[in-house]
């Protein structure tokens, strides 16, 4: 089993883990309140990532297509910027999708105008490996439809709120975040041991938890059971 790849040091001495693909926590939680903590598995899937619109509305898509140069977010050779006339107004915008690319392909070419084309690219089904464009790549007034493969990056979590107080009151007090809500993964750490838990948010999806060991002891004897090594750097 590969538990939650290395962490990173921050102030506060609360540490930040980068998990890869679909992945798997080992926390430590009282489920029940009655002061003994148990080891609980939760799996995480990456969180879903689209393409967000940088600048819009330039104008037509040849001059959508020159200003993703001077577009900062655009920098890279793995950026993935793109023109799109996503209210189809007949002017173009710049899009940023949330994962680099390795590279593309065109796997319908020279289909007719922007339109014919998005329609033909409605057409296929999704899928997380990838983003598909209406491109003129050639210039000649024809658009085809350009795949565009995606690099998914390694979810992070994020500490909400740092050394919040003892484990009850931080867990009451997860609710009242935005980023803790729905399929989100928030828990309570203390990662430096000091009687003091703070709110960890995971950008990943929760999709399951299970309890591996319960009721093991106080918060140091399940802590002791979480293979902290492989946690931290």
């Amino acid at each position: 089993m590969r538990y939650i790849s290395r962490f990173s040091a921050i102030a506060v001495l609360l540490l930040i883990p980068t998990l890869v693909q679909a992945d798997t926590l080992l926390v430590c939680e009282d489920r029940d309140n009655d002061g003994r903590f148990g080891l609980v598995e939760v799996t995480l899937q990456p969180a879903a990532a689209g393409a967000s619109v940088v600048r819009g509305n330039i104008g037509t898509y040849q001059s959508c297509v020159a200003a993703i140069s001077q577009q900062s977010a655009c920098n890279g050779s793995s950026t993935l910027c793109a023109c799109e006339d996503r209210d189809q107004d007949g002017r173009f915008g710049i899009v940023r999708h949330a994962y680099p690319t390795s590279g593309r392909s065109v796997i319908a070419p020279n289909l007719g105008n922007y339109f014919t084309c998005q329609a033909q690219l409605n057409s296929y089904p999704t899928a997380s490996d990838r983003y598909l464009t209406c491109d003129d790549y050639d210039n000649d007034g024809r658009y085809g439809v350009v795949s565009h493969q995606l690099v998914p990056q390694a979810a992070t979590a994020q500490i909400l709120q740092a050394n919040y107080g003892n484990y009850y009151a931080c867990t009451q007090q997860i609710s009242t975040f935005s980023q803790c809500q729905g399929s989100s993964y928030c828990g309570c750490v203390d990662a430096d041991q000091d009687g003091r838990f703070g709110i960890v948010w995971v950008n990943s999806t929760l999709a399951s938890t299970r309890v591996v060991q319960g009721n093991i002891g106080n918060y140091g004897s399940c802590f002791s059971q979480m293979n902290w090594n492989d946690w931290v750097n």
